[in-house]
């Protein structure tokens, strides 16, 4: 696991470098508690994918925004009104039908909720937010120096773009 403790007004650059590595197929999920910042980060990474701000909006009552003119098109979801069990599950994999459809990028909010998109994950990203500031985990492979996406995102590149922000080596 790597962290990144950023200010709330670096989380900007970080969804654009972000951004920067994601390709179509790739499946994101956000967990941490209300308030952590979740929507936050996902907006700023829905910008940096070229969606004008006015257009971006929350998935929490609607489950999911679908943005198909995006650089890559996005799918961003939330299950946080669809509880854990089945329900969450049967969802899913409507949204993992759509993803494929669309050959889009999968942003999945409360992804806790569902086992089931947890092991389709590309990225794994848990937000925390102690003092000011927001505390952003990402999971890695076990024992590597790189983010288990379909290809790989290097830490040391992670350090590169944000060299004071890296908590963990």
């Amino acid at each position: 696991m790597q962290t990144l403790t950023l200010h709330q007004n670096q989380l900007t650059a970080f969804a654009s470098w972000l951004a920067s590595q994601l390709q179509a197929g790739d499946l994101i999920t956000l967990d941490g508690p209300l308030g952590a910042g979740k929507t936050a980060l996902s907006k700023n990474l829905a910008q940096a994918l070229g969606i004008p701000k006015e257009q971006i909006t929350s998935p929490t009552f609607t489950l999911v925004n679908e943005y198909p003119e995006a650089r890559i098109p996005l799918l961003h979801s939330d299950l946080y009104r669809m509880g854990e069990g089945l329900e969450a599950n049967s969802f899913v994999e409507e949204l993992l039908n759509r993803q494929a459809e669309l050959n889009a990028l999968l942003l999945v909010e409360w992804a806790s909720l569902s086992p089931l998109v947890q092991s389709y994950a590309s990225l794994t990203i848990q937000i925390d937010f102690p003092e000011s500031n927001t505390s952003i985990s990402i999971s890695s492979m076990p024992g590597s120096d790189e983010l288990s996406l379909y290809r790989t995102i290097s830490i040391s590149a992670l350090r590169d773009n944000f060299p004071l922000w890296m908590d963990t080596p």
